[in-house]
């Protein structure tokens, strides 16, 4: 690699679409019903349709078109298996489930009429997580590197969480996208999409982590066209990193019973917040918040109950109270460190271990709380009815932490990697996970195709392992989380297999305590 080679944005584009008009029936177009299991073998042939029903699904298309990705990939060497990728998006497409709200109400049954399981209203539950879009970018610009879901009102992080990805050699290209509707304007959705890469030719410089990591209240859409235009504001750059110190596991909350109603759940965040500060000994924390659905089923469920208008519906869905509640009390602690929360995503745990080891391995916070809460209630639950979701008696809401710090400062410290790609690329880890021959393993996975899928590498990688059976406790988006924190009371090395279809896959290695 080049010693002038640094991270470097190489090529962006931007796009914009607009929704069908609401007078349109929601069904139109659609003559047959389909069952769950067919929905991914016809999605293709619904992309006409989609362009009007999924707006920011086609704004975020058009601008990855634009990008001449694979073009530069192929000359600079980082396409495919070494690429990943960030989308950053508040509203996604769940403005698309108010369009049929009748269908969230009670009674929700396995018996449920077949006219409820329409194609349109299966596709717009699907659509509701951030990760349905981060899924099909990366199958059109053929990324197999990490992928994850960022809100749309963190301003530069998403270059700043492409540029950590980077420098600590997860990647050496990431790209970018980020979308939501236009400001007064719900119906027209603006996407921007960016390509980082580490590289010795020309490009714009990407921002100081620094820079990047204090716009976290800004839209991401308007800050990163900002910046791009070369706008007023923080532009400051710095030295390319490189791969850091390893990580320990300094503290870890103790298994909590699950929380008993919403202002628990909440609330039980800020109290690990404050008790990782502790654990810390510093103000100069970062935090970072996992979280698949944040509360945004049970808003848009309360909204729908009480005949709200659509328009309504959508702003309910994308409100997170959860991660924007921790954000509030990070700011009044006072803690110096970054604020990050990952979303929208089912490994979103896994990801934040990663996000989090990445920020101490560079230098940014000497110590980083993580945080992953799922709260399982009744919007969750009809969504998940909606789909016939076989996997619902197993997901259960819950909230934990971890609290890491750089290795060789505490006794009794478990050491600390996770690698993370995209699903169908983790068995590149198999070698990693044979050579770090764990004594135990566990497995984690949003739903049983995915833990089925984690278990599977368990046994391709020969390990001497006990059989593992099938979880009878899973959350939504800190399932990674709850099985490392599981892992820290074993005596030897351990290991968690992690698979999610829609984003956050990987392997988490753990030494044994010292």
């Amino acid at each position: 690699m080049p010693e002038a080679s640094r991270p470097l944005i190489t090529s962006h584009a931007r796009a914009e679409a607009v929704a069908r008009p609401a007078r349109e029936p929601a069904s139109a177009g659609y003559g047959v019903s389909l069952a769950d299991h067919e929905i991914g073998g016809r999605r293709r042939a619904q992309n006409a349709l989609a362009r009007r029903l999924y707006p920011a699904l086609h704004a975020v298309t058009l601008a990855c078109s634009r990008l001449g990705f694979r073009e530069a990939g192929e000359r600079a060497g980082p396409a495919g298996e070494r690429a990943g990728l960030v989308i950053a998006t508040s509203a996604a497409d769940r403005h698309a489930v108010a369009r049929s709200p009748q269908v969230f109400l009670p009674p929700i049954t396995e018996s449920a009429p077949q006219r409820a399981r329409r194609l349109d209203v299966l596709l717009a539950v699907a659509r509701f997580v951030s990760g349905g879009l981060a899924q099909d970018v990366a199958a059109m610009l053929g990324t197999r590197g990490p992928e994850l879901c960022l809100p749309g009102d963190c301003g530069l992080t998403p270059l700043a969480v492409a540029r950590l990805f980077i420098d600590s050699g997860r990647a050496d290209a990431m790209v970018v996208v980020c979308v939501d509707p236009r400001a007064g304007d719900p119906g027209r959705h603006e996407a921007v999409a960016v390509v980082v890469e580490r590289t010795a030719a020309a490009g714009i410089a990407v921002p100081s982590l620094s820079a990047a990591l204090s716009t976290d209240t800004a839209a991401c859409v308007p800050a990163i066209g900002t910046y791009l235009a070369g706008g007023p504001g923080d532009r400051r750059t710095d030295a390319p990193g490189t791969p850091g110190i390893d990580c320990t596991v300094r503290w870890a909350a103790p298994a909590a019973p699950e929380p008993v109603d919403i202002g628990d759940f909440i609330d039980r965040g800020r109290r690990l917040l404050d008790e990782s500060l502790r654990a810390a000994g510093s103000r100069e924390l970062g935090v970072v918040v996992a979280s698949l659905l944040d509360l945004s089923p049970e808003h848009a469920l309360a909204a729908i109950e009480r005949g709200a208008a659509p328009p309504e519906v959508a702003g309910e869905a994308g409100r997170m109270t959860f991660a924007g509640g921790l954000r509030q009390h990070h700011a009044d602690r006072g803690l110096r460190g970054p604020y990050i929360a990952v979303t929208g995503i089912p490994g979103a745990s896994l990801l934040s271990l990663a996000i989090a080891e990445d920020l101490i391995s560079q230098g940014v916070v000497p110590a980083v709380a993580v945080i992953a809460g799922d709260w399982v209630g009744a919007g969750a639950t009809r969504a998940l009815a909606v789909l016939d979701c076989p996997d619902r008696p197993y997901l259960r809401s819950s909230v934990s932490a971890l609290v890491l710090g750089p290795a060789g400062g505490q006794a009794g410290g478990r050491r600390i990697r996770s690698l993370v790609a995209r699903r169908d690329a983790c068995d590149d880890f198999g070698a990693e996970l044979s050579a770090h021959a764990p004594d135990d393993t566990s497995a984690s996975g949003c739903t049983g195709e995915d833990l089925a899928a984690a278990l599977a590498f368990i046994g391709r990688s020969s390990l001497p392992t006990a059989p593992v059976g099938p979880s009878l406790s899973r959350f939504l988006g800190a399932d990674a989380l709850a099985r490392v924190s599981g892992s820290l009371g074993l005596p030897g090395r351990a290991a968690v297999s992690v698979r999610n279809a829609l984003g956050g896959s990987g392997v988490v290695l753990l030494d044994a305590p010292r």
